[in-house]
């Protein structure tokens, strides 16, 4: 479904991605942890075209995504970030249904219809006619997800969803994306939550300096890992 093929990513002098090799397969949870500043965002702002690789290929479905109109990446490769991106100046239903509506995928009131559909269903309708700053961590957080599964994206790409949360908000939006991931649909999630990880990843893959140490089965990584960095990684991150 994803490939991605010697990708190397430079800004300036520094190397954040090198040389990263990657393939995904439909309906797989893979999950990628190592240290702050090893290039796990960066990739995945490469796979979305949030950022343009140095060199190498990303290819989704066989085709190359430089040749893939970014609308329509977009909608195909959904992207949910630590940060919530929300617009604080629109109400929380016109956050959502902004770009469907602006890309002419829905009309307003399709739009709106959907946007409601998946509000009620996250207990969140009665925030509908509210602004972000009114939202709680958590709140924004899961309406940022809402923002993205309204456009119906085939790949999920999700960039420290707890990163920002407090301890009381953070078990309710991994429960969330778990749910998400029963109905099926690809994920990859760069995450420092190791428990989560453990439980939801069918492959993990730990990175170091811009690049692949590790790519394996997860309940073998986290039962039994062979590496020795990443048994220091692990060992850190769980004390």
């Amino acid at each position: 479904m994803l490939e991605v093929k010697n990708v190397v990513k430079k800004f300036g002098d520094i190397t954040a991605l090198d040389h990263i090799n990657l393939k995904v397969k439909k309906g797989e949870k893979i999950v990628v942890i190592g240290p702050s500043g090893c290039g796990k965002s960066t990739l995945l702002r490469c796979i979305n075209l949030l950022e343009t690789p140095t060199s190498g290929t990303i290819k989704y479905e066989g085709v190359e995504t430089i040749n893939i109109k970014r609308n329509h990446l977009s909608q195909k490769i959904g992207m949910i970030f630590q940060s919530y991106n929300l617009f604080n100046h629109l109400t929380i239903i016109k956050n959502i249904t902004l770009v469907p509506i602006k890309l002419k995928l829905m009309t307003k009131e399709e739009a709106y219809k959907k946007a409601y559909k998946l509000l009620d269903e996250m207990k969140l309708k009665d925030k509908a006619g509210r602004y972000p700053r009114e939202l709680s961590g958590g709140e924004k957080q899961r309406i940022a997800i809402i923002r993205s599964l309204i456009l119906e994206p085939e790949v999920l790409l999700i960039d420290e969803p707890t990163g920002a949360l407090d301890p009381e908000n953070i078990k309710d939006v991994l429960k969330l994306l778990e749910d998400i991931s029963d109905t099926g649909m690809t994920m990859v999630v760069v995450t420092h939550e190791m428990n989560f990880a453990s439980h939801f990843a069918d492959r993990v893959v730990f990175m170091e300096h811009g690049k692949i140490i590790i790519d394996g089965d997860a309940k073998e990584i986290f039962v039994n890992p062979k590496n020795v960095r990443l048994k220091e990684f692990l060992s850190k991150i769980r004390s």
